[in-house]
């Protein structure tokens, strides 16, 4: 299975470095394993681009609160 890369995510080159560092890809019971590459390269992305929930802490907290509005009846 070929997998499908981005721009900005590991070349083959780096992988050969980082992937020596990183635990197995043995997965197991409560956490199967996945490909070690796809999750560095998504937190690799997440770094990069920043964490867009700051932007709507508040939206969050009142829904966690109960306290957005309903929408209109009829």
């Amino acid at each position: 299975m070929e997998a499908e890369f981005d721009r900005g995510d590991l070349s083959d080159e780096e992988w050969a470095v980082v992937g020596l560092l990183l635990p197995s890809e043995r997965g197991r019971k409560a956490r199967p394993a996945n490909d070690n590459r796809r999750f560095l390269n998504g937190m690799l992305h997440v770094l990069r681009v920043g964490c867009s929930l700051a932007r709507h802490a508040r939206a969050l907290r009142q829904v966690k609160l109960g306290l957005f509005p309903l929408p209109p009846l009829g």
